[in-house]
């Protein structure tokens, strides 16, 4: 799988934005607080969501990455995988204050590109396109700013195993 193009409506300190990549490995480059880590957790949005709960001292992932203007998170994203293209639409609405507890508004959508139908209701796209769970993606593809994740592979050896003897992450 590799992610085609994302269009980050808003996210963030982000606005408007728009981002080909190509297959292979992509690399964001540019000065401090240009966006390079908004635009990690917009791919982590896309797939998975954003989360509302509070780490010790950490602000929520909701809170945080809601348009500082807006109180939105959206945008859209077109992926290339084995089982076809696929554009994820997402919109995450936190009301101003709320702290993303209540009144949480949010749309998935996610287009095969190919038929133009909607696909995998009700369904993390994360899990169903990349066959990994949040948290194995956190702790393994996902690269955050240093200091903010540890990789302590807790579940790890055991879902690399589980892939590898059964075919699925959960199967043991």
């Amino acid at each position: 799988m590799y992610i085609k193009s994302i269009h980050i409506t808003s996210f963030g300190p982000l606005k408007d934005r728009d981002i080909v990549l190509t297959p292979g490995l992509n690399i964001f480059e540019g000065a401090n607080e240009s966006g390079k880590s908004s635009v990690a957790m917009f791919i982590k949005f896309m797939l998975y969501g954003l989360s509302g709960k509070c780490t010790e001292g950490e602000i929520p992932e909701r809170k945080k990455y809601a348009n500082w203007d807006t109180g939105c998170a959206a945008g859209t994203m077109l992926l290339s995988t084995g089982k076809g293209d696929y554009q994820i639409e997402r919109e995450m609405y936190v009301p101003v204050g709320d702290g993303g507890r209540s009144n949480l508004q949010e749309r998935l959508v996610v287009i095969n590109q190919s038929t133009g139908e909607r696909c995998f209701r009700g369904e993390v796209p994360g899990e169903v396109l990349l066959g990994m769970t949040e948290q194995m993606f956190c702790n393994s593809v996902f690269v955050r700013q240093l200091g903010d994740n540890t990789i302590d592979g807790t579940g790890m050896t055991e879902a690399i195993e589980n892939i590898l003897l059964s075919g699925e992450e959960g199967l043991n």
